[in-house]
């Protein structure tokens, strides 16, 4: 089993030594177990990055710009997903190397998704290094803009189509 661990940004980077630590109730009393001490490494991210704040229209497609930071080279490609969108809201994962500074997700609107902003959109990140991958959770705080369309602009379009 594979339990993904993140530090918070001010981490001292370091190696440390954690243990796992379980209990149960048992028989009507607390059993507790432990697994051995293991090497916990807490290094600087491969990358960061911040969101551009985005508008778009319900039904209609839209772009959402990540720039990127890289902080550590890596090899070979980096898969990059948008999380946090709004329910009627998607954008495919993307693919990154070491030598990127941006990427766009192209976004999916339903016609249906309701206006207003979500403040909540982040980037998680998995970066293949000696066989393994190494999870980031990057770009937190990004802000995502579902607005109707003015009806001035609506009734000119509809103008147009007669």
């Amino acid at each position: 089993m594979f339990y993904p661990l993140n530090a918070a940004g001010g981490a001292e980077l370091r190696a440390w030594k954690i243990a796992v630590l379980g209990h149960a109730t048992l028989a009507g009393g607390q059993m507790y177990v432990s697994s051995q001490l293991a090497d916990l490494e807490v290094s600087a991210p491969f990358v960061t990055g911040k969101i551009e704040t985005a508008w778009v229209n319900p039904g209609k497609p839209g772009k959402l710009t990540v720039n990127l930071q890289p902080a550590k080279s890596f090899e070979g490609n980096a898969t990059i997903r948008l999380c946090g969108l709004p329910e009627k809201v998607s954008a495919p994962e993307k693919t990154i190397t070491k030598d990127d500074h941006e990427v766009v997700f192209d976004l999916t609107v339903d016609p249906a998704c309701p206006a207003g902003s979500r403040r909540n959109l982040f980037c998680a990140v998995e970066v293949p290094q000696s066989g393994r991958v190494i999870p980031h959770i990057i770009a937190a705080g990004g802000i995502l803009r579902v607005a109707q369309p003015k009806q001035d602009t609506v009734a000119a379009a509809q103008g147009e189509k007669r």
